[in-house]
């Protein structure tokens, strides 16, 4: 009996030790300590949660743009649903959102798990990325004008391979919550979040789109909720305080404790056991030993009018900071890192190292790498990135060098297996997963690609293979036969509808299908170019058909011809793989 009752005291003590690690003791942090570290840091505007307490510069008279801290009411809403049975979150949004195509056989299938955890694999639109701004900037494309949201929900990978900062993911699953709530997300985020956590009803709204927005026009209407949210100071700290101390304002709990560990706990993905991770609604890092969870702004140079805030939290301490977020992806937040070190202490690594000691390693490391922080769906944006955004990783025995247009950018020396560090406190982390395929360097995600990452073969070689498939054109006028002539006129219409197709999907695309409503038109000219990539191939076969046949000039003509015509041949091949490589052969519709 006295064993009996050991045991059970034994098992409800390790339980209450295990809810009391979710609920962390908060660490006493002085206004004047946190005022002193703004000032040092010339932080424009901030908020810190410790426990209860918040310590803020916000104006309280003027609204808070919450950016990407947008999705905070969208997880607690989705995590109630959840603790109530109205969602189940492992099953496919297909089955709930049947208007949009989301069925591929080269995928696996997206769930609810994946929405939260950024790893859906859906496209960036264009306007969401520094590169993308810079391309359409000026071009005065009314985005508010824009009601259908079909064109941008495009998949690029699979899910669970790879996250990022997944815009439409989160208005899918904003869709799915209206959808099994018989619900419009804004008063479904009154009831959810702002009913419970004590705040008036309309403390999270959206404004009517305007057509500002340095010239790229407004927020397209569906997306507001998830992009242009605002609230008070109020509402802010109260997103912040249901992280620290996870209650109503009646006193219950706000979360389920499953829901708790789910949310701040237990990751769901991760790059590499030292690296950053996910959650089931956050980013997970390391910092010096210290856990952290966020959520960070996709980019500083935003057009939709996005505040670039930033939230951490860490969990060990009860503590979470909002602030700017640095430009640079790479660059270190002066003010949070200052945060960190004076009021956190930091925790030893050892599983972590234990973990990441037990990986396997790839049979070979090393090649080319191209960034893949925001995958587009843009061919000019995927374009661009082969020239600028590829880095070239080589392995030596005893260090890792990362390379950039055959510069030594950065040198590394192992810390553990698939982790690795500069003498200046850089890292560098590369997964188990696909054989060491996906990194992550300089707050990017990169994923391996080999020689299709070289500009030199893909992209710089692309207007002179034009040019010398179009010499062909010369036996359009042959006296010889007819099939010669044939061949002449597709080696002169080929690269010409190729080129015109591919001009304007590289120019017109974004403002055509995803802010018009343009779906022939990019069918169009996307039939155009496959009409010119099947004259290209029609060389291939006239030049093989020319020496089967033996249909070849005679005499001094058939030195030069014969050579010619392999060219010709050869040429055609590049550009057709090339076509292949860009992923436009064969594509003939937009969606």
């Amino acid at each position: 009996m006295r064993n009996w009752l050991f045991s059970c005291f034994f098992i409800l003590s390790c339980a209450f030790v295990g809810l009391k690690g979710l609920q962390a003791q908060s660490i006493p942090v002085s206004a004047d300590e946190i005022a002193a570290l703004t000032k040092q840091y010339d932080t424009a505007a901030y908020m810190v949660m410790s426990g209860a307490r918040h310590y803020s510069n916000f104006p309280e008279d003027k609204p808070v743009k919450l950016g990407r801290l947008a999705t905070l009411p969208l997880i607690y809403t989705t995590y109630r649903l959840l603790d109530r049975g109205e969602l189940d979150i492992d099953q496919p949004i297909m089955d709930m959102l049947p208007q949009y195509d989301l069925e591929d056989i080269n995928f696996i299938t997206v769930t609810v798990r994946h929405l939260l955890a950024e790893t859906g694999g859906f496209a960036v639109p264009p306007w969401l990325t520094v590169e993308g701004q810079k391309k359409l900037i000026g071009r005065n494309i009314e985005l508010n004008k824009h009601h259908d949201p079909l064109p941008y929900v495009k998949r690029l990978r699979s899910s669970g391979e790879m996250t990022h900062q997944d815009v439409i993911g989160w208005f899918l699953l904003a869709q799915i919550l209206e959808k099994v709530s018989g619900k419009d997300i804004l008063n479904l985020i009154d009831n959810e979040v702002a009913k419970p956590l004590g705040l008036p009803t309309g403390t999270f709204y959206t404004l009517p789109p305007s057509a500002d927005n340095n010239g790229l026009g407004a927020t397209p209407p569906f997306l507001a909720p998830i992009m242009a949210l605002e609230t008070s100071t109020d509402g802010l700290a109260a997103l912040m305080q249901a992280l620290t101390n996870n209650e109503q304002f009646d006193g219950k709990s706000y979360l389920s404790q499953r829901a708790r560990i789910s949310l701040v706990r237990d990751q769901t993905w991760h790059l590499h056991p030292m690296g950053p991770g996910r959650t089931l609604g956050l980013a997970t890092s390391w910092h010096d030993g210290r856990r952290l969870l966020s959520i960070n702004q996709l980019n500083c140079i935003n057009a939709q009018g996005l505040a670039p805030y930033q939230l951490v939290y860490f969990p060990t301490a009860d503590l979470v900071v909002v602030s700017k977020t640095p430009c640079d992806a790479g660059a270190e937040n002066l003010f949070l890192n200052a945060i960190a070190k004076r009021f956190i202490p930091p925790k030893s690594q050892k599983d972590i190292r234990a973990k990441a000691a037990a990986l396997r390693l790839p049979n070979k490391l090393g090649g080319l790498y191209i960034k893949d922080t925001a995958p587009s769906a843009w061919l000019a944006l995927r374009l661009d990135a082969l020239k600028s955004d590829v880095i070239n990783l080589r392995q030596t025995p005893e260090d890792l060098f990362v390379e950039n247009s055959g510069i030594i950018e950065a040198h590394f020396k192992k810390i553990t297996n698939l982790a690795y560090e500069t003498p200046t406190g850089e890292k560098l982390y590369i997964s188990e997963a696909y054989g060491g395929g996906n990194l992550y360097y300089r707050g990017e995600y990169y994923r391996y690609i080999g020689l299709l990452g070289d500009k030199d073969i893909l992209i710089t070689p692309v207007v002179w293979l034009l040019a010398l498939l179009f010499s062909g054109s010369i036996y359009a006028f042959s006296k010889r036969d007819k099939s010669w002539r044939r061949m002449g006129q597709f080696c002169a219409l080929g690269p010409i509808l190729f080129s015109v197709g591919v001009a304007l999907e590289l120019t017109y695309w974004p403002e055509i299908w995803l802010a018009g409503d343009g779906y022939w038109a990019v069918t169009a000219w996307r039939i155009t170019w496959n009409i010119g990539l099947m004259m290209v191939l029609s060389v291939v076969m006239f030049t093989l058909s020319f020496a089967r046949s033996n249909n070849m000039p005679s005499g001094y003509y058939l030195l030069p011809a014969s050579v010619h015509v392999t060219l010709l041949a050869g040429t055609a091949t590049a550009i057709i793989l090339i076509s292949v490589a860009w992923g436009i052969a064969g594509t003939f519709f937009p969606g």
